[in-house]
C-alpha cells in the first residue's frame, strides 16, 4: 500500500497507512494474490511500521522529501518559462 500511494497521491500514509478504499486493498491483493486481506489492520498495530517502510521506499527509489527538491525543480522550471 505504501508503495502505491507514494505513486499516485504522491505521499506516505504513515499516520494512518491502511485509511485506503476497500476497493483499492482489493485491487492491490489480486495483483499480489492474497487470498485474506485482514492481515492489513494488523500492519497498523506498530506505527513504527509504516515509517520503516516509508524509509525503505524512499532509499530504494531514491525518492527524497520535496523541500529538498525544490530548489533543483525551481530551477528546471524556470529554465523552461
Amino acid at each position: 500500500m505504501q508503495w502505491g500511494t507514494v505513486r499516485m497521491p504522491g505521499t506516505f500514509l504513515t499516520e494512518d497507512p491502511v485509511a485506503v478504499p476497500d476497493v483499492v486493498v482489493t485491487f492491490v491483493a489480486d495483483q499480489l494474490d492474497l487470498v485474506d486481506t485482514a492481515c492489513l489492520k494488523a500492519y497498523a498495530k506498530r506505527p513504527q511500521t509504516a515509517y520503516e517502510h516509508a524509509w525503505a521506499i524512499r532509499e530504494r527509489l531514491d525518492y527524497r522529501d520535496f523541500a529538498a527538491a525544490e530548489p533543483e525543480l525551481r530551477a528546471y522550471i524556470g529554465s523552461r518559462v
